[in-house]
């Protein structure tokens, strides 16, 4: 039988969990805000993700081989995407647009066997790169969720748990696929994704580092994900 004082513990320990990764909160939830839907903003965000770190505490198996930080940052942003995807957060218009950019992408880097500049692509488009960049700026949602969590139409993948043993062999491909093509990246787009990705900086950030608007960090973090998404079909 459980005594109080056990109880007691669990709840203290939980209460713990929930003050330590509330930062980690707050960083996804500012990294997922930028071109939100009319009526959210980033502090709904922050609620909806404190959810997913109950949800990650409550959870969460000690005996798997997995860090309860990458848990938590799984179940956090997922609690996220998946209150934004009820909100029909990406236009349809929008999706089938960055269809056709990434098919573009990808047939120019099979073709080529290299990742294409922005102007190759808006030359085999037929756009004017104001135009590519006015995508990007719109899209920005699409290419701001981690590739392994959208499917080939743009849906946001529920999954019940974190990954199964053939899906972290997967990802480890990725991964080293994902680090490939980064290496390909123009120097600034190759930066930009780091401090995205890596040092985990949000837009505004990125932008005072680089002296750069918000909105033209957005545009080249968009590019350069294409490109990785493009390349990594390419190779897969």
């Amino acid at each position: 039988m459980i005594t109080q004082r056990e109880v007691d513990k669990k709840y203290n320990q939980a209460d713990e969990k929930l003050k330590k990764y509330i930062p980690l909160v707050k960083n996804i939830a500012s990294k997922l805000s930028y071109n939100l839907p009319p009526g959210v903003d980033y502090e709904d965000l922050v609620s909806v993700g404190m959810v997913g770190l109950y949800e990650a505490i409550s959870r969460f198996d000690e005996s798997r081989n997995t860090k309860f930080e990458a848990y938590a940052r799984y179940r956090i942003r997922g609690s996220i995407l998946n209150f934004l995807q009820s909100m029909n957060w990406i236009p349809r218009s929008v999706k089938e647009k960055a269809k056709i950019v990434e098919k573009v992408t990808e047939n120019l880097t099979s073709k080529n066997g290299e990742i294409p500049s922005d102007a190759e692509i808006t030359k085999e488009l037929g756009w004017s790169i104001e135009e590519y960049y006015e995508h990007l700026k719109n899209s920005s949602p699409i290419y701001f969720i981690p590739i392994d969590e959208l499917n080939e139409d743009f849906e946001i993948v529920n999954r019940l748990d974190f990954y199964t043993p053939e899906e972290n062999v997967e990802r480890e491909l990725k991964i080293k696929l994902v680090s490939e093509a980064l290496e390909k990246l123009p120097e600034k787009e190759k930066i930009v994704v780091s401090l995205y990705f890596y040092e985990d900086l949000n837009l505004k950030e990125i932008g005072n580092i680089l002296e750069l608007t918000e909105s033209r960090i957005s545009q080249i973090l968009s590019s350069a994900i294409n490109k990785i998404k493009a390349y990594l079909r390419s190779k897969i």
